[in-house]
């Protein structure tokens, strides 16, 4: 029987929730997988030389202030209170400004040189996913980077470890970005860099 998607009220408590459990670990003790992806993202941003910048589900703001030596304006949106209440304490700049709420939803009044959602689309409910990369293109006047993890991966952990899955994990494929252009596509162990094009 297929598990019924949770709604977006159950999914932004799952993240507070998370949030309370996990904070001291995520702003004090280094994580390989976030080092990697901050070496890569850093190397982007540089390559790149935005102006502005869209982080989309930027949790407590780490690579988010990681940027804003490189990108002037900074606008950074998250689902959970509890996270951008923690990067406003930790991480604030300000270049930096935070947002709460469904991305889905939300239409800014600028558009964005850079967006970044690392490691998001994946915990992007099926049935708003297609809206939520369309609202990506809405803000994005330059370049998207996108990392996810090998969907392979998140396919063999539903069968086998389930319970280390978050509220919504769902495997991502090229297709999915068919409103990009895919300039660029890197495989780093068990995660995908994306480059892509609106």
């Amino acid at each position: 029987m297929k598990k019924k998607e949770p709604t977006i009220a159950e999914v932004k408590k799952f993240y507070d929730d998370q949030h309370t459990q996990h904070q001291q670990k995520w702003l004090t003790k280094p994580n390989p997988r976030i080092t990697a992806l901050r070496d890569w993202a850093t190397t982007q941003v540089m390559r790149h030389k935005p102006k502005s910048m869209l982080d989309i589900g930027c949790g407590v703001g780490i690579l988010t202030h990681e940027m804003v030596s490189m990108v002037r304006h900074i606008v950074a949106i998250d689902l959970s209170d509890n996270n951008i209440e923690a990067a406003k304490k930790h991480n604030s700049h300000k270049h930096i400004k935070y947002l709460c709420g469904d991305f889905t939803q939300m239409r800014l009044p600028v558009v964005f040189s850079l967006v970044c959602a690392f490691d998001v689309v994946e915990h992007i409910r099926p049935s708003d996913r297609e809206e939520f990369l369309l609202n990506v293109c809405r803000h994005c006047f330059g370049t998207v980077l996108v990392s996810i993890p090998n969907p392979e991966l998140l396919v063999t952990l539903k069968k086998t470890n389930p319970d280390i899955l978050q509220i919504v994990d769902e495997p991502v494929y090229d297709k999915d970005f068919s409103m990009f252009s895919i300039e660029k596509k890197l495989s780093a162990g068990k995660y995908i860099y994306y480059i892509l094009k609106p």
